[in-house]
């Protein structure tokens, strides 16, 4: 789940800046200059490597999973922070939940299997944590201002 997470927060933030280092990139800033991405001191290094000015700390509060034979249900929360790599002031921060549930409560015992299935479907769904990791970005993000240079316009702020 964590690099579900960790891609949709690239693809969003891509939208609301000019240029970003997502995942792939800092993996291999960091092993070029043999940094612990552990350490503070080392992500600032490899943002001033990077030319980046800003860091997206994150944290995944919550990757539940309640299920039963009915009824299932998965919840993600995130904690981010925006900080500037080169004093570490905090320029923004938010927290997000998302939750996704299916089953229906039976009325009948012929509704007793369709429910059962519906829950076992929702649990076996493959593109569940891609879906769920793009809503909690794409929701996180919405209390962002928009930074995008004046000449570079989206078809969302047209």
């Amino acid at each position: 789940m964590h690099a579900q997470v960790e891609a949709a927060l690239a693809r969003q933030l891509s939208s609301r800046f000019a240029r970003i280092v997502g995942p792939d990139e800092h993996r291999h800033v960091a092993r070029g200059l043999a940094l612990d991405t552990a350490e503070a001191e080392d992500v600032r290094r490899a943002a001033r490597q990077a030319a980046c000015p800003a860091i997206l700390y994150w944290t995944l509060v919550a990757n539940d999973h309640q299920q039963t034979p009915l009824w299932s249900r998965r919840t993600l929360s995130i904690d981010a922070s925006l900080r500037r790599a080169d004093d570490d002031v905090e320029l923004w921060r938010d927290r997000h939940v998302v939750k996704r549930a299916s089953g229906d409560p039976p009325l009948s015992l012929f509704s007793l299997p369709l429910a059962a299935y519906n829950a076992a479907r929702f649990d076996r769904n493959p593109e569940l944590a891609a879906s769920m990791g793009d809503d909690l970005a794409r929701g996180l993000f919405m209390s962002l201002p928009d930074l995008q240079p004046a000449g570079r316009q989206t078809a969302r702020t047209q």
